[in-house]
């Protein structure tokens, strides 16, 4: 990860940690869309790899197949203090999941989308968010939009390229908390 990408990651953090993780530089941001069965075909599996947020922690790690460490030393993080669970290809496009490495059994999950745009009409048909969840801080250097889509028992939140094609850069799912 380079100085640019760190301070961006940074930046996210003190913006609102709830929903931070680092974005790409503006030449990773694809520009040219994947087919339509590409598209429909990643957002058929984005939601499905957004409902298993439901489950135990151990479970979804053993799903993806991780082991759970125990302490953070027997746990490998990522740049982003997440733990990288899969990565997969539909088409040309690449979904890379992680979760975060929280220590009770509710977990949050964040896949980002590659290697081609996810168009936001599509997206929003296929999940039909129901509002506008958050934006990014002006003058980010990568301005993102995101919209929120209320599940039976978790939430998922698309996040958009704010400018340009609004693409689909990645979607964080999270398990509404039991009390």
């Amino acid at each position: 990860m380079n100085d640019v990408m760190k301070l961006l990651f940074i930046s996210a953090l003190s913006v609102d940690p709830g929903i931070a993780f680092a974005s790409p530089p503006s030449s990773a941001i694809p520009t040219e869309p994947a087919s339509r069965a590409d598209q429909l075909s990643a957002l058929m599996r984005l939601r499905m790899l957004a409902s298993e947020v439901t489950h135990e922690r151990s479970t979804l790690l053993a799903a993806h197949g991780q082991r759970a460490g125990t302490t953070s030393a027997e746990t490998e993080f990522n740049l982003e203090g997440r733990v990288d669970l899969s990565t997969e290809t539909v088409g040309r496009l690449s979904i890379a999941t992680s979760v975060d490495p929280g220590l009770t059994s509710n977990a949050d999950l964040v896949m980002r989308v590659s290697g081609g745009c996810i168009e936001r009409q599509i997206a929003k048909d296929h999940f039909a968010p129901t509002k506008m969840y958050w934006a990014s801080p002006a003058g980010s250097p990568q301005p993102l939009i995101g919209f929120k889509h209320v599940a039976a028992d978790h939430d998922v939140i698309l996040f958009f390229d704010a400018f340009g094609r609004g693409c689909l850069n990645a979607v964080r799912s999270e398990a509404h908390r039991r009390k």
